[in-house]
């Protein structure tokens, strides 16, 4: 990949602090609505940044709950993001986890790489969400959530992010993987699964618990925040939240527990049946086989692996910085540069909310 991009003048559109990246804002094609989804969530991240604004962090503590501190975007980057040995590498494989997969690894939505070495030095997934979503649009301002969609590969990613902790000592993870309720005979039988999704949950937990203070950042959650359902930026416009990769099981294995106990095999517990088969396979065999989420169907299609609506991510989420985002909706002009706006597609919501209200950039 070549880590050299060209001098972007001021009056060229762009988006702020991307001043390197296997992206040329200066083209059309690279503000089309599959983009804009993973660029304009860094592009914020680096305004915060520069603002001095922590993103919130969800974690899981050592008694296994969810949690919310907060975290500079340098840390999450491990790079100084508005420093010029950064590099911003979108739908990119994450090279650290090339040798813990057989077949190829799946492409991330953000790696972070240092200019100097070409260093792989996170790799991160964005989730850019609407604040409220259509479950939450009449509630109250204070009950506002966002539904969370996530893709096969955040599971892949997931299940390699907590591999990679036991890189050097599998048989510790397959020690803890054990359990005499779990003899499992066929991983695509549902109705012999089914049964032990609660057990799986109990024991991924035990996994992420005694390994705690070695999660790591892996979903980078924006939020955008309209007046109610109308398609206007609230004034307290924009904010981020950002999941550990331990703190991300907690919004399906909520779900998977209950629709297990109701005896549906849901996209939320198909999700734990993955990570459990691909940990189970790391463990065993010191590799992980992508191809699951597409082999281990249960039912469902697998062109996502579960969404979340905002009535259940609401709390999880609530903190002052839902209720009340910190970046205003005037600041996006310091985000999108240069006319940038102009470029965008109007198929998604949160552009076509930008192309109709110019006032914000003049």
């Amino acid at each position: 990949m070549n880590l050299d991009s060209p001098i972007r003048k001021l009056d060229q559109p762009n988006l702020f602090g991307l001043n390197h990246s296997n992206r040329d804002f200066r083209k059309p094609a690279e503000w089309g609505k599959n983009k804009f989804t993973s660029s304009f969530p860094a592009a914020l991240a680096c305004y915060m940044f520069a603002r001095n604004i922590r993103p919130v962090y969800m974690i899981l503590n050592s008694q296994g709950q969810l949690v919310k501190s907060s975290i500079s975007v340098d840390q999450v980057f491990k790079i100084d993001p508005l420093g010029d040995d950064s590099f911003y590498a979108f739908e990119t494989e994450y090279s650290p986890y090339r040798q813990l997969v057989t077949g190829k690894v799946p492409r991330i939505d953000l790696v972070m790489m240092r200019r100097s070495d070409s260093l792989n030095l996170t790799g991160l997934e964005m989730k850019l969400t609407a604040l409220p979503d259509n479950s939450t649009h009449h509630l109250p301002e204070n009950k506002y959530g966002c539904e969370i969609v996530v893709r096969p590969d955040t599971i892949v990613y997931l299940a390699l992010s907590i591999a990679l902790v036991f890189k050097e000592d599998r048989t510790a993870l397959y020690a803890l993987l054990q359990d005499d309720a779990l003899k499992i005979t066929n991983w695509r039988d549902t109705e012999e699964l089914l049964p032990l999704i609660p057990r799986m949950a109990a024991v991924l937990n035990r996994v992420m618990i005694q390994h705690a203070t070695r999660q790591e950042p892996l979903i980078l959650q924006p939020i955008w925040k309209t007046e109610g359902k109308a398609m206007r930026l609230h004034q307290n416009a924009f904010d981020m939240f950002v999941w550990s990769n331990f703190a991300f099981t907690k919004i399906f294995f909520y779900v998977a527990e209950s629709d297990a106990k109701a005896r549906r095999m849901s996209r939320q517990a198909r999700s734990i049946v993955w990570l459990m088969k691909m940990l189970l396979d790391f463990a065993v065999e010191g590799q992980i086989d992508s191809r699951i989420t597409n082999e281990v169907s249960h039912g469902s299609r697998t062109d996502k692996a579960f969404s979340v609506p905002g009535r259940i991510t609401h709390d999880f989420m609530a903190s002052p910085e839902l209720f009340a985002p910190r970046i205003k909706r005037d600041e996006v002009k310091q985000i999108i540069l240069g006319g940038g706006q102009t470029l965008l597609s109007p198929e998604r919501r949160l552009d076509a909310v930008l192309v109709n209200m110019p006032e914000l950039f003049s």
